[in-house]
């Protein structure tokens, strides 16, 4: 009875599949073959995996810095029982059958879907959708037993990471590329996840999106967006918000100009601001191997420069405004907040010898604030090295909470905040949701299914008390003031930085921009990008004019000139040759009595 139930859900969310082969799916664009997953003890099954199933057209070079296609449909099953490669970012290390593999590529558009056994029983059962982090793989298999456990669809995103999905060449000028394509691959993958997740038994109405740092910050991010927010109910924003970092329209475009130089498609007098010149640029950084750009971007340490998507506005932009103004009118979601005693952000930079570094300090305090008199303030605060080592996480993670949390309660919003005790390592992490019997996994596993926090002793978040949960080992602790003296401080900062801003959209504009244009300047400024070459090996314009200078008839007259000069040289110098040649040639072959004849004559006349 129970498989005859299931065979008609199956033909009422129209699967073409057998009821005894539930590793495949019909999706609308073709049928998906997943792996079934055994239990190691009884060989029963617990679910299964559909890995690799691509959301979007492959990447090729002319679709680098673009949005993404939508996926065409295929013809013959899709093997989805092994992972993608992973997006390029710095190699990572996986373990698959036994082996250690290191797998990036830039076409890496794809999604794996764990689906437990439990979920096949069922109409359908609510999805998590797992963003991973810069440093984190979208293979690693870290919430595979959550899923079975919990009888939760788990659907991860990979999606372009770095400066292959932050590049923003210049403000405000249009060129054959899009900003922010890093978030339009997120935002594809969940209208995938919207139109395709029934097939795989997840409900569309329950969607929750969980993320940890950067990711974070982006899911938050894509929660403001009017074209994305209706994707997903509820979410979980671990150690970031969208206020962990600036979105401007200038984001990550000093990284892009100083990227460009380093990869020697541009030099330092290139003016971006120019449509001609940027698109130039671009046209090389298309050209270079993705692994070239990668290693270009690791040297520099510009990893950390390409995290924060632009303003875009337009009818293909996700961002229209700033974060304060998409805030205000921010659509109303459930979400967890999650934050650890000890923040990853440590102010490490501040010290020397031990001992807080009051220059620096104070060069920090300018930057964050943005104003001498609470620059002097912010000295005075952070002046003892506990809390000078605490500066970043207090203004991008504790005070980014609150900033958050209270837009979110004025958007009628249910807001809960969570505190782990310890340090935020990359480890903590990941051993959060690998322990499907742990405090911390039943209360995800309860907000993910829409039930009631009341029943687990949590309670909403109120601007009154500053209320969160405090999670120490496997006991949860209500408690109240949540990290207040330093949220009242960034919190004074933030109103007065409201009525003076007046934000620049020049791009290396900031002391700590400015400091990385000259260090590039002076590495790579001077140096010739890679010219065009042609057929024979060489140029066929001077390198100084590619993408940093524009090409003027002067310069096509003046070139002319030189080169017709220059071959005429060559010409000359080769016909001189090859004259020489023949004479000693002939010379040669003559006899040796005709050779002393013509010496002697040589010297009588001579």
């Amino acid at each position: 009875m129970q498989k005859t139930v299931c065979v008609a859900l199956v033909v009422l969310l129209g699967l073409s599949v057998e009821a005894d082969d539930l590793s495949e799916r019909m999706t609308s664009k073709g049928l998906v073959r997943g792996l079934e997953v055994l239990n190691k003890e009884d060989n029963s099954t617990i679910g299964f995996k559909f890995l690799g199933i691509p959301y979007a057209q492959p990447l090729l070079k002319d679709l680098r810095y673009k949005k993404p296609q939508e996926k065409s449909a295929w013809k013959d099953p899709l093997d989805a029982t092994r992972p993608k490669p992973q997006c390029l970012a710095q190699p990572h290390i996986s373990k698959e059958s036994g082996n250690y593999t290191t797998i990036t590529t830039e076409n890496c558009l794809y999604v794996n879907v764990i689906v437990p056994e439990q979920c096949n029983q069922n109409t359908s059962c609510p999805v998590l959708v797992r963003i991973p982090n810069t440093d984190e793989s979208p293979n690693e298999s870290l919430a595979d037993k959550f899923a079975f456990e919990n009888g939760i669809v788990v659907v991860t995103v990979s999606y372009r990471i770095r400066s292959f999905g932050f590049l923003n060449l210049s403000p405000n000028v249009t060129i054959s590329q899009n900003t922010n394509v890093a978030l339009h691959d997120i935002s594809m993958a969940l209208n995938w996840i919207n139109k395709e997740i029934h097939v795989f038994q997840g409900d569309p109405t329950q969607v929750t999106l969980y993320g940890n740092r950067n990711a974070a910050f982006l899911i938050d991010l894509l929660s403001l967006s009017p074209t994305t927010s209706h994707l997903f109910s509820r979410t979980i924003l671990t150690s970031a918000t969208a206020n962990y970092r600036d979105v401007t329209q200038k984001s990550s475009c000093c990284a892009s100009q100083v990227f460009s130089i380093n990869a020697q498609c541009a030099r330092s007098d290139t003016e971006f601001s120019k449509a001609k010149n940027s698109e130039i640029v671009l046209s090389c950084l298309r050209s270079r191997d993705p692994n070239y750009l990668l290693d270009v971007e690791n040297k520099m340490n510009l990893t950390e420069l390409f995290q924060s998507p632009m303003i875009d506005g337009g009818e293909q932009g996700i961002f229209p405004q700033n974060v304060s103004s998409l805030s205000a009118n921010r659509s109303a979601l459930t979400t967890l907040l999650i934050s650890f005693s000890n923040e990853h952000l440590q102010a490490d930079d501040l010290f020397h010898g031990g001992k807080v570094d009051e220059k620096k300090l104070k060069t920090v305090c300018a930057d964050l604030t943005g104003d001498k008199e609470l620059a002097v303030e912010c000295g005075r605060v952070y002046s003892k090295s506990h809390k000078a080592i605490n500066i970043y996480n207090d203004k991008r993670i504790y005070f980014g909470f609150i900033k958050s949390a209270l837009s979110m309660i004025e958007a009628n919003s249910s807001v809960y905040l969570m505190e782990i005790y310890g340090d935020h390592t990359e480890e903590a992490s990941k051993m959060n949701l690998e322990k499907p019997k742990s405090v911390f996994s039943k209360v995800i596993a309860s907000f993910i299914r829409e039930e009631e926090f009341d029943e687990n002793h949590m309670e909403k978040y109120s601007s009154d008390k500053h209320n969160y949960y405090l999670l120490e080992e496997e006991n949860l602790k209500p408690k109240q003031n949540y990290h207040t003296e330093a949220v009242n401080f960034w919190i004074k900062v933030d109103l007065k930085h409201q009525r003076t801003t007046n934000e620049s959209t020049q791009c290396c504009a900031s002391p700590s921009e400015k400091r990385l244009f000259n260090t590039a300047r002076k590495l790579f400024g001077d140096r010739s990008p890679s010219p065009s070459r042609n057929g024979l090996g060489f140029p066929l314009v001077p390198s100084n004019f590619i993408a940093a200078r524009e090409w003027s008839p002067l310069h096509n007259a003046w070139f002319t000139v030189a080169l017709f000069i220059v071959i005429f040289a060559v010409l000359y110098i080769v016909r001189r040759w090859i004259k020489e040649r023949e004479r000693h040639f002939a010379y040669d072959r003559l006899s040796d009595d005709v050779q002393l004849h013509l010496f002697n004559k040589q010297t009588v006349y001579g």
